[in-house]
């Protein structure tokens, strides 16, 4: 499939969100969970990270199938009755891809070296059969800029350098990705869309996702906004001043005084050439993925 106005009107039976980080994956799954039982009278069954996390305990994919398998019981005998009594699946979470931080992130030049793994580890396990899989991108560079940010509110301060080292930015390429995603058994097709474009996609979006006739309303405004580089500058000159002030303060200091806004942008570490190389490879790059088989492009 190529490029398409919209997603197909009935998804198939199980669709696996993967996010990517920072690409407002927790805008969408907050949307899903306010409406998750509108959606189920619809015939979609959510699984978000509130249960995926807390309830079931879906973490670290990479690890003997066997120990996947019997973890992971729960969720799949849950999964089978849903589908069982007529329900598609959604299920949503970004961390199945890994974390924000090299290198599940990225390393060299590919984003989620481990997905394809990751993503078999969670089939199987989970006993799902054919899929589709769901993927928002984003510019590479801003993917790793927010990352990077992250890290600050996440409380694991690393400089730019350190995050960085070990990837090729100007390299990274979602198509690759896709690629081997498309290559992991029981994979049905890709649907993708651009971060850049979410506020125009929605809530069609959520609607081509969970396959209902009624549009999900999707929740406004950033519900993980990162760090300003004026706060991020404000964390580091705070802690390199005073090695015992606590990070927690120093964080919550910064985003009350330095929110991210106009006024105060986000950090820019790679500038204004490198970030111009970047916007256009990644328009290259999505105009390959709608050349792709088996390949859906959500577009506004």
């Amino acid at each position: 499939m190529g490029s398409s106005p919209s997603a197909p009107a009935t998804p198939p039976g199980c669709i696996v969100h993967l996010g990517a980080h920072k690409t407002a994956s927790t805008l969408l799954q907050r949307s899903f969970l306010a409406h998750r039982d509108a959606l189920a009278r619809e015939g979609c069954a959510y699984i978000g990270p509130d249960l995926t996390r807390r309830h079931y305990q879906v973490r670290s994919l990479l690890r003997p199938s066997e120990a996947l398998w019997r973890k992971h019981q729960a969720i799949r005998e849950d999964i089978a009755q849903m589908r069982g009594d007529g329900q598609r699946i959604l299920l949503s979470d970004e961390n199945f891809l890994g974390t924000t931080r090299p290198p599940d992130l990225a390393l060299g030049a590919q984003l989620y070296p481990d997905a394809g793994q990751c993503l078999h580890a969670l089939i199987t396990s989970l006993g799902l059969g054919e899929v589709t899989v769901a993927l928002a991108l984003r510019d590479p560079l801003g993917l790793l800029n927010s990352a990077w940010g992250h890290q600050f509110l996440a409380r694991k301060p690393v400089s730019f350098d350190l995050f960085t080292a070990g990837l090729d930015p100007l390299a990274l390429r979602w198509s690759e990705l896709v690629a081997r995603l498309l290559a992991v058994p029981d994979v049905a097709r890709v649907i993708l869309w651009r971060f850049e474009d979410m506020s125009a996609l929605a809530p069609r979006l959520g609607t081509s996702l969970c396959g209902t006739d009624t549009p999900v309303p999707m929740l406004e405004g950033a519900h993980l906004p990162g760090p300003s580089a004026r706060g991020i500058e404000f964390i580091q000159a705070k802690r390199a001043n005073d090695p015992e002030f606590p990070l927690d303060r120093a964080v919550r200091r910064a985003q009350r005084r330095f929110p991210k806004s106009d006024r105060w942008p986000g950090p820019d570490p790679f500038g204004p050439e490198a970030r111009a190389q970047s916007v256009a490879q990644y328009r290259d790059d999505w105009d390959q993925l709608a050349r792709m088989d088996r390949v859906t492009r959500l577009v506004p």
